[in-house]
């Protein structure tokens, strides 16, 4: 570079109005840069900040998120009751086709309060209907069902007939598995367990259902209401096994109860850890209910014995098929080597029996314990549960229910060479061993 010095009186000043020049030309680039920021940083933000759902390219399922958001506004703000609902119409109605289930709970509450579910609207009515009819996952079914069994819900209405269809279809216990477990959770929640005997009748077999998909909480409902219903899972099904009108359909549902509960021992919904008598309550508790088990291997049913054998071949481990011909004997003497002695396993063991003479000479069943303590087969101790006298008199020891039960079973395997007809047949008529003495 060469360096030039200016003569004396000789001006170093540029050109102005070059300045001038490239101070427009930074100010034009500063305000694009500025406009260009706004419109690609700061609106985008101050829009998603006004619009969380902006960003939500179906129009349709942009709207139905805000008219969401409105509702639960409503409730975490408390301003239901100062809200115009006759203006909301479209938007309940929309919420009630669309869901989800707790929006539309919202919604159902308060058309329940004011003017009540027998008044809806028309748009509002034919929207809840649908999601009904079409047991949707979405429509307010703790809402509906708590109407229901509150006599809330006129009968002369669609609705009432729709919501008491799904109780119905629900009491057999294979349909509407999950949609019962939101109800019945939802019911507990809200501390609205209906006051009814058909609502706890069924409460007591959804616990009993093992496999069914409201067990756990219809366990926790029992939980909730225990002892009014049993102080255990245990003893509600012995109450069930005591009802008279106990079904064929609910003792199968009770068999297989028990041998899960005698398998896998207390539901983690339900469970007692301890008691002063008892400290390790879960263990005589599978005693107990592999004790009643043994009891319904003594109804004189045919039928019925294939399905305890099943279930007694499902504790111990033993797949053996229920229609083998000597399983009858064999299982029974298995549960009186069990609860009773097994140095004489041909003994009669009358609490295991549940089929007894009345006094004019009838037979007559007593599926449950009530009929053993009447007979003072099983004694009633203050502070023990009713199951304990049967499983008091366990033989096992300490060895686990699975191996003792087995080892009794395979010790019966002899009965196998021995004709039927040898076989003692009725183990309360007959104290004849297998081997005829």
């Amino acid at each position: 570079m060469k360096l030039e010095i200016p003569a004396p009186g000789e001006s170093t000043r540029q050109d102005s109005s070059a300045l001038a020049d490239e101070l427009w030309i930074g100010i034009v680039l500063s305000a694009l840069v500025a406009f260009f920021g706004w419109f690609l940083w700061i609106e985008p933000q101050r829009v998603a900040e006004e619009d969380p759902y902006a960003d939500v390219e179906d129009e349709e399922e942009r709207q139905y998120l805000r008219d969401l958001a409105v509702f639960e506004d409503m409730v975490r703000l408390e301003t239901m009751d100062r809200v115009d609902w006759h203006e909301e119409q479209d938007r309940a109605a929309r919420l009630f086709e669309i869901g989800p289930r707790q929006a539309a709970e919202i919604v159902c509450e308060k058309y329940r309060a004011e003017p009540g579910l027998g008044r809806l609207p028309q748009n509002v009515s034919r929207a809840l209907l649908q999601r009904v009819s079409r047991r949707s996952n979405d429509a307010p079914w703790a809402c509906l069902s708590d109407a229901y069994w509150s006599g809330e819900l006129p009968e002369e209405r669609e609705i009432f007939t729709e919501v008491a269809a799904f109780w119905e279809e629900a009491q057999s216990l294979e349909r509407h598995g999950r949609l019962m477990d939101g109800v019945v959770r939802e019911l507990l929640y809200r501390n609205a367990l209906p006051d009814d005997d058909r609502f706890r009748s069924w409460v007591k077999r959804c616990a009993l259902a093992m496999e069914y998909g409201a067990v756990t909480a219809c366990q926790q409902v029992l939980e909730e209401l225990s002892p009014r219903l049993g102080e255990d899972i245990l003893l509600t099904a012995l109450a069930m096994l005591d009802d008279p009108q106990l079904s064929e359909g609910d003792l199968d549902l009770v068999i297989d109860a028990l041998a899960h509960l005698a398998r896998y021992g207390q539901p983690d919904a339900w469970t007692i850890l301890e008691t002063a008598q008892l400290p390790d309550y879960d263990v005589d508790f599978r005693l107990g209910a592999l004790f009643q088990l043994c009891r319904l291997m003594h109804i004189p049913d045919e039928d019925i014995h294939f399905q305890v054998a099943r279930g007694l071949g499902r504790v111990s481990g033993y797949a053996v098929s229920p229609t083998t011909p000597h399983l009858r004997y064999r299982w029974r003497s298995s549960c009186r080597l069990a609860f009773g002695d097994p140095d004489r396993p041909d003994r009669p063991v009358d609490l295991l029996h549940v089929a007894h003479e009345t006094d004019d000479g009838e037979e007559v069943l007593e599926l449950g314990l009530r009929g053993a303590v009447e007979h003072g087969h099983c004694e009633v101790e203050e502070g023990l549960p009713l199951w304990f006298c049967g499983a008091r008199r366990w033989t096992g020891g300490n060895r686990t229910i699975q191996t003792v039960l087995g080892d009794y079973f395979a010790l019966t395997a002899h009965a196998n060479w021995y004709e039927l007809d040898y076989l003692p047949q009725d183990w309360a008529d007959s104290s004849r061993s297998a081997d005829g003495e």
